[in-house]
């Protein structure tokens, strides 16, 4: 069960070393995924989805990318030269976003998130992930 002790403690577990970072990392995005497959709600909202994504977390050297097919999410660790965008951030920026210190505008407003590439694409994938931390809030708070 998500508790809101569960993800205070995976997001404390973030400012470890680098290579624990990753790993947690990798489990979180990979739980995300499960969770918006078996979501009736969060899935219905990526059916239209469709292109790549591609994530750097620069103090980490980590990236990664997620690609939208038709209603299918895949996580695949790399660089994708054909991402229609391209976002830049600190794993700071990553907890700071999920603890809602900061939003994803904000932090882009103010140069805490580089945007490489289409901006209505980065706006659209912003929409979802603030939609998917609500509902992992809304979890972590319910118990459910």
């Amino acid at each position: 069960m998500i508790t809101t002790k569960s993800i205070d403690l995976v997001l404390n577990k973030l400012m470890d070393s680098k290579n624990e970072t990753i790993a947690i990392l990798e489990k979180f995005i990979l739980l995300g995924i499960d969770i918006v497959e078996t979501t009736e709600e969060l899935s219905a909202e990526i059916e239209d989805f469709d292109g790549t994504y591609q994530f750097h977390v620069l103090d980490i050297k980590y990236d990664f990318y997620i690609s939208f097919n038709h209603g299918q999410i895949t996580y695949f660790r790399g660089v994708n030269e054909d991402a229609v965008s391209r976002l830049f951030f600190t794993r700071d920026i990553i907890i700071k976003l999920f603890r809602k210190e900061i939003g994803g505008l904000e932090a882009y407003m103010k140069g805490y998130i580089k945007l490489k590439g289409s901006l209505s694409s980065a706006l659209k994938i912003r929409n979802f992930l603030g939609l998917l931390i609500r509902y992992l809030t809304n979890i972590s708070k319910n118990g459910k």
